[in-house]
Protein backbone atom coordinates (compact mmCIF):
# COMPACT_ATOMS: atom_id res chain seq x y z
CA UNK A 1 0.00 0.00 0.00
CA UNK A 2 1.83 3.26 -1.24
CA UNK A 3 0.97 5.83 2.15
CA UNK A 4 2.39 8.70 3.53
CA UNK A 5 4.31 8.07 6.85
CA UNK A 6 4.85 10.16 9.77
CA UNK A 7 7.35 8.32 12.81
CA UNK A 8 6.62 8.66 16.57
CA UNK A 9 8.68 8.16 19.47
CA UNK A 10 6.08 7.24 21.79
CA UNK A 11 7.54 6.97 25.96
CA UNK A 12 6.05 5.68 29.01
CA UNK A 13 8.28 5.51 32.35
CA UNK A 14 8.09 4.65 35.63
CA UNK A 15 8.55 1.61 37.53
CA UNK A 16 5.61 -0.13 36.11
CA UNK A 17 7.92 -0.18 33.11
CA UNK A 18 11.37 -1.11 34.01
CA UNK A 19 11.55 -4.60 33.46
CA UNK A 20 8.32 -6.37 32.42
CA UNK A 21 5.66 -3.87 31.42
CA UNK A 22 2.65 -3.45 33.65
CA UNK A 23 -0.20 -4.09 30.66
CA UNK A 24 -2.77 -2.42 32.39
CA UNK A 25 -1.31 1.19 32.39
CA UNK A 26 0.00 0.24 29.15
CA UNK A 27 -2.91 0.40 27.81
CA UNK A 28 -3.61 3.46 28.84
CA UNK A 29 -1.68 4.98 27.19
CA UNK A 30 -1.93 3.37 24.41
CA UNK A 31 -5.58 3.28 23.38
CA UNK A 32 -5.61 6.93 24.21
CA UNK A 33 -2.89 7.46 22.01
CA UNK A 34 -4.78 5.95 19.50
CA UNK A 35 -7.69 7.90 20.51
CA UNK A 36 -5.99 10.94 20.08
CA UNK A 37 -5.03 10.58 16.37
CA UNK A 38 -8.41 9.09 15.88
CA UNK A 39 -10.05 12.40 17.02
CA UNK A 40 -7.56 14.23 14.87
CA UNK A 41 -8.67 12.27 11.73
CA UNK A 42 -12.40 12.46 12.52
CA UNK A 43 -11.84 16.87 13.09
CA UNK A 44 -9.90 17.41 9.77
CA UNK A 45 -12.20 15.66 7.90
CA UNK A 46 -15.12 16.59 9.63
CA UNK A 47 -16.85 13.07 10.72
CA UNK A 48 -17.75 11.89 14.08
CA UNK A 49 -16.97 8.63 14.56
CA UNK A 50 -14.31 6.10 12.38
CA UNK A 51 -15.61 3.78 9.75
CA UNK A 52 -14.14 0.75 8.46
CA UNK A 53 -12.86 2.47 5.73
CA UNK A 54 -11.39 4.89 7.34
CA UNK A 55 -9.25 2.50 9.37
CA UNK A 56 -8.28 1.54 5.98
CA UNK A 57 -7.13 4.90 5.09
CA UNK A 58 -5.75 5.93 8.90
CA UNK A 59 -3.47 3.32 10.28
CA UNK A 60 -1.00 3.49 13.66
CA UNK A 61 1.79 0.82 13.49
CA UNK A 62 4.07 -0.45 16.26
CA UNK A 63 7.59 -0.42 14.43
CA UNK A 64 9.98 -1.01 16.89
CA UNK A 65 10.45 -1.86 21.06
CA UNK A 66 13.29 -0.52 22.86
CA UNK A 67 14.98 -1.09 26.25
CA UNK A 68 14.29 0.50 29.24
CA UNK A 69 10.77 2.20 30.23
CA UNK A 70 8.06 1.64 27.60
CA UNK A 71 9.59 3.19 24.56
CA UNK A 72 8.01 2.43 21.03
CA UNK A 73 8.79 4.21 17.44
CA UNK A 74 4.92 4.75 16.24
CA UNK A 75 4.19 4.90 12.30
CA UNK A 76 1.79 6.83 10.85
CA UNK A 77 0.18 6.25 8.03
CA UNK A 78 -2.50 7.42 5.78
CA UNK A 79 -3.14 5.78 2.51
CA UNK A 80 -3.04 7.32 -1.18
CA UNK A 81 -4.13 4.53 -3.43
CA UNK A 82 -6.21 6.18 -5.57
CA UNK A 83 -8.76 3.18 -5.87
CA UNK A 84 -9.85 4.45 -2.39
CA UNK A 85 -11.67 7.05 -4.38
CA UNK A 86 -12.31 9.62 -1.20
CA UNK A 87 -11.40 13.28 -1.77
CA UNK A 88 -9.45 14.07 1.04
CA UNK A 89 -7.46 11.18 0.65
CA UNK A 90 -4.56 12.93 -1.99
CA UNK A 91 -4.29 15.93 0.62
CA UNK A 92 -4.75 15.09 4.13
CA UNK A 93 -0.77 13.63 5.22
CA UNK A 94 0.11 12.05 8.89
CA UNK A 95 2.04 15.15 9.57
CA UNK A 96 -1.46 17.23 9.12
CA UNK A 97 -2.88 15.32 12.46
CA UNK A 98 0.15 15.22 14.33
CA UNK A 99 0.48 19.41 13.72
CA UNK A 100 -3.08 19.43 14.99
CA UNK A 101 -2.67 17.38 18.14
CA UNK A 102 0.28 19.93 19.12
CA UNK A 103 -1.80 22.27 18.72
CA UNK A 104 -4.48 20.93 20.48
CA UNK A 105 -2.34 20.15 23.50
CA UNK A 106 -0.78 23.32 23.54
CA UNK A 107 -4.17 25.29 23.70
CA UNK A 108 -5.41 23.13 26.55
CA UNK A 109 -2.14 23.70 28.74
CA UNK A 110 -2.43 27.52 27.39
CA UNK A 111 -6.17 27.63 29.02
CA UNK A 112 -5.80 24.86 31.88
CA UNK A 113 -2.01 27.30 33.30
CA UNK A 114 -3.74 31.05 33.05
CA UNK A 115 -7.00 28.62 34.91
CA UNK A 116 -4.59 27.74 37.71
CA UNK A 117 -3.29 30.86 38.00
CA UNK A 118 -6.65 32.58 37.98
CA UNK A 119 -6.29 34.54 34.84
CA UNK A 120 -8.97 35.18 32.25
CA UNK A 121 -8.73 33.93 28.68
CA UNK A 122 -10.30 35.11 25.86
CA UNK A 123 -10.26 33.98 21.91
CA UNK A 124 -10.56 36.61 18.88
CA UNK A 125 -10.85 35.75 15.48
CA UNK A 126 -7.33 36.23 13.74
CA UNK A 127 -5.94 35.95 10.10
CA UNK A 128 -6.23 33.18 7.54
CA UNK A 129 -8.47 31.53 9.54
CA UNK A 130 -6.60 30.97 12.79
CA UNK A 131 -7.78 32.15 16.23
CA UNK A 132 -6.08 34.85 18.83
CA UNK A 133 -6.09 32.89 22.18
CA UNK A 134 -4.88 35.59 24.55
CA UNK A 135 -4.63 35.64 28.78
CA UNK A 136 -6.00 38.69 29.39
CA UNK A 137 -4.18 39.20 32.45
CA UNK A 138 -0.53 39.50 31.14
CA UNK A 139 -1.62 39.86 27.15
CA UNK A 140 0.14 36.32 26.41
CA UNK A 141 -0.84 35.04 23.09
CA UNK A 142 -1.14 32.01 21.20
CA UNK A 143 -2.10 31.61 17.33
CA UNK A 144 -3.91 28.09 16.95
CA UNK A 145 -5.83 26.83 13.70
CA UNK A 146 -9.61 27.39 14.11
CA UNK A 147 -10.37 24.05 13.58
CA UNK A 148 -8.49 23.20 17.34
CA UNK A 149 -11.17 24.10 19.30
CA UNK A 150 -13.19 21.15 17.74
CA UNK A 151 -10.58 18.83 18.68
CA UNK A 152 -10.12 19.49 21.54
CA UNK A 153 -13.71 19.09 22.27
CA UNK A 154 -13.50 15.42 21.30
CA UNK A 155 -9.85 14.85 22.52
CA UNK A 156 -9.62 16.47 25.89
CA UNK A 157 -10.71 13.17 27.92
CA UNK A 158 -8.03 11.71 26.31
CA UNK A 159 -5.44 13.56 27.59
CA UNK A 160 -6.62 14.04 30.63
CA UNK A 161 -7.02 9.92 30.86
CA UNK A 162 -3.56 10.19 30.46
CA UNK A 163 -2.52 12.79 32.87
CA UNK A 164 -5.00 10.86 35.09
CA UNK A 165 -2.99 7.44 35.38
CA UNK A 166 0.56 9.28 36.30
CA UNK A 167 1.58 8.69 39.64
CA UNK A 168 4.53 7.97 40.75
CA UNK A 169 3.51 5.90 44.16
CA UNK A 170 2.31 3.73 41.42
CA UNK A 171 4.63 3.65 39.40
CA UNK A 172 3.80 5.58 36.31
CA UNK A 173 6.02 8.90 35.87
CA UNK A 174 5.50 10.07 32.50
CA UNK A 175 4.36 9.79 28.54
CA UNK A 176 5.21 11.36 26.17
CA UNK A 177 5.39 11.36 22.64
CA UNK A 178 7.63 13.15 20.31
CA UNK A 179 8.41 13.59 16.52
CA UNK A 180 11.48 11.35 15.77
CA UNK A 181 12.85 13.74 13.47
CA UNK A 182 11.91 17.11 15.87
CA UNK A 183 11.96 15.48 19.63
CA UNK A 184 12.48 18.81 21.41
CA UNK A 185 10.02 21.22 18.82
CA UNK A 186 7.17 18.60 18.39
CA UNK A 187 6.67 17.17 21.48
CA UNK A 188 4.20 16.28 23.54
CA UNK A 189 5.03 15.56 27.41
CA UNK A 190 2.41 14.32 30.41
CA UNK A 191 3.92 14.62 33.56
CA UNK A 192 2.57 15.10 37.02
CA UNK A 193 2.10 19.17 36.26
CA UNK A 194 -0.16 18.15 33.14
CA UNK A 195 -1.65 16.06 35.96
CA UNK A 196 -2.50 18.74 38.30
CA UNK A 197 -3.43 21.20 35.49
CA UNK A 198 -6.09 18.53 34.86
CA UNK A 199 -6.95 18.29 38.16
CA UNK A 200 -7.53 22.55 38.96
CA UNK A 201 -10.62 22.45 36.46
CA UNK A 202 -12.50 21.35 39.48
CA UNK A 203 -12.46 24.56 41.69
CA UNK A 204 -14.45 25.59 45.26
CA UNK A 205 -15.08 29.06 45.10
CA UNK A 206 -14.40 31.13 47.28
CA UNK A 207 -17.58 33.39 47.33
CA UNK A 208 -20.39 31.90 49.78
CA UNK A 209 -24.04 32.32 47.98
CA UNK A 210 -26.93 32.29 49.70
CA UNK A 211 -30.21 30.28 48.49
CA UNK A 212 -33.48 28.73 49.06
CA UNK A 213 -33.87 25.32 48.63
CA UNK A 214 -35.71 22.31 49.04
CA UNK A 215 -33.88 19.00 49.67
CA UNK A 216 -35.54 16.11 48.19
CA UNK A 217 -33.16 13.42 47.93
CA UNK A 218 -30.75 12.95 51.04
CA UNK A 219 -28.32 10.32 52.01
CA UNK A 220 -28.36 10.44 55.81
CA UNK A 221 -24.82 7.92 55.87
CA UNK A 222 -22.34 9.60 53.57
CA UNK A 223 -24.12 13.02 53.80
CA UNK A 224 -25.16 14.06 50.24
CA UNK A 225 -27.88 14.48 47.98
CA UNK A 226 -29.83 16.41 45.77
CA UNK A 227 -31.62 19.60 46.05
CA UNK A 228 -33.55 22.14 43.85
CA UNK A 229 -33.15 26.04 44.09
CA UNK A 230 -35.93 28.17 45.39
CA UNK A 231 -34.43 31.31 44.93
CA UNK A 232 -30.51 32.43 44.89
CA UNK A 233 -28.20 35.33 44.97
CA UNK A 234 -26.30 34.27 42.62
CA UNK A 235 -26.58 34.15 38.62
CA UNK A 236 -25.55 30.68 38.22
CA UNK A 237 -27.94 29.12 40.34
CA UNK A 238 -31.95 29.72 38.74
CA UNK A 239 -34.98 28.63 40.36
CA UNK A 240 -36.08 25.45 39.65
CA UNK A 241 -32.54 24.04 38.76
CA UNK A 242 -31.43 21.11 40.49
CA UNK A 243 -27.53 20.61 42.38
CA UNK A 244 -26.14 17.72 43.88
CA UNK A 245 -25.09 18.78 47.02
CA UNK A 246 -22.30 17.90 50.47
CA UNK A 247 -21.47 19.36 53.61
CA UNK A 248 -18.06 21.26 54.71
CA UNK A 249 -18.48 19.71 57.71
CA UNK A 250 -20.96 16.91 59.08
CA UNK A 251 -24.16 18.54 60.62
CA UNK A 252 -25.81 17.22 63.49
CA UNK A 253 -28.27 14.15 62.89
CA UNK A 254 -31.20 15.47 64.28
CA UNK A 255 -30.48 18.33 61.73
CA UNK A 256 -30.13 15.94 58.65
CA UNK A 257 -32.92 14.10 59.69
CA UNK A 258 -35.10 17.43 59.53
CA UNK A 259 -34.12 18.51 55.95
CA UNK A 260 -35.87 15.96 54.08
CA UNK A 261 -38.35 17.66 51.57
CA UNK A 262 -38.09 20.83 53.31
CA UNK A 263 -37.28 24.21 51.84
CA UNK A 264 -34.07 25.71 53.98
CA UNK A 265 -32.31 28.76 53.52
CA UNK A 266 -28.33 27.94 53.00
CA UNK A 267 -25.00 29.24 53.16
CA UNK A 268 -22.49 27.34 50.61
CA UNK A 269 -20.07 27.39 48.64
CA UNK A 270 -19.73 26.43 44.59
CA UNK A 271 -17.59 23.47 43.36
CA UNK A 272 -17.68 24.46 39.50
CA UNK A 273 -15.67 23.01 35.99
CA UNK A 274 -14.01 24.56 33.34
CA UNK A 275 -15.35 24.23 29.93
CA UNK A 276 -11.86 24.39 28.06
CA UNK A 277 -13.67 25.35 24.72
CA UNK A 278 -16.65 27.23 25.62
CA UNK A 279 -14.09 29.27 28.80
CA UNK A 280 -17.40 28.96 30.85
CA UNK A 281 -17.47 27.60 34.24
CA UNK A 282 -20.59 25.10 35.40
CA UNK A 283 -21.74 24.46 38.70
CA UNK A 284 -20.62 20.69 39.87
CA UNK A 285 -21.79 20.65 42.99
CA UNK A 286 -22.57 22.47 46.08
CA UNK A 287 -20.81 22.72 49.34
CA UNK A 288 -23.30 23.74 52.13
CA UNK A 289 -21.70 25.61 55.20
CA UNK A 290 -24.63 26.10 56.99
CA UNK A 291 -28.16 25.85 56.99
CA UNK A 292 -30.73 28.41 58.95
Amino acid sequence: MNSEELNIVFKMTGEQFDDSKNLYYLLIGLKNFQGIFDKSYLTINHKKRMSDKDREIFQIRTLDFKNGSFVSEMGIYIATVTQLAIPYVSTLTPKDLFELVLSGFKYLKFVLTANSNGEKITIEAGDNNMLNVINGDNNTVIIIPNETIAFVKKAETNFEQMAKSIDHEKGVKSINFTDKKFPHSKAINITEHEKNLFQQKVKLEPETIKIKANFFRLDGNQYFGRLKIIRSNDYQLRENEEYNFDFINKPDADLLSNLFMQEKEVHALKETVLNTTTLEKTVKKLKIIDIA
